[in-house]
């Protein structure tokens, strides 16, 4: 079972995540944000995963530790990420980002400016082609990471 952890500052893109991986392989192993706000518990509540508020990137890794997390989605995660937090999880967080109707999937490395893309396309409805993109490139990079 491969482990996905979701961060994020909102819930919208978290949930089509969440829905699409429901009967897959791949396992939310959590839903981690940084607001408050987003009343995640309530949401996820019905999908039995583990949610937590906190924007301490000691905490989350401790959680991402804890939960055994082999990839992290940044879904709508409105913060940047330190240095030594990236360094750790190199190759294994996709940053999710929507700009003027155009979708851009890429790998978190150092910071926001230094990025590979993953998959970038302009279409009203481009939040469809997340789950699919992150599922594609979890089945490519996987044996390679983690064995």
């Amino acid at each position: 079972m491969i482990n996905i952890a979701i961060l994020t500052s909102k819930t919208s893109l978290s949930e089509s995540i969440i829905q699409y991986f429901k009967n897959s392989n791949v396992n939310i192993s959590c839903v981690i944000s940084n607001n408050s706000k987003t009343k995640i518990d309530n949401k996820f509540r019905r999908y039995k995963i583990k949610t937590y508020f906190t924007n301490k990137y000691k905490e989350i890794d401790q959680i991402l530790t804890e939960t055994k997390t082999h990839y992290i989605i940044l879904a709508e995660y409105n913060e940047n990420t330190p240095k030594n937090f990236t360094n750790k999880y190199k190759w294994k967080m996709i940053n999710l980002k929507q700009d003027d109707n155009e979708m851009i999937i890429y790998y978190m490395k150092n910071d926001f400016s230094n990025e590979d893309i993953i998959f970038r396309i302009k279409d009203n409805n481009s939040s469809k082609f997340y789950p699919i993109v992150i599922e594609k490139v979890i089945n490519e990079t996987y044996s390679n990471i983690f064995n």
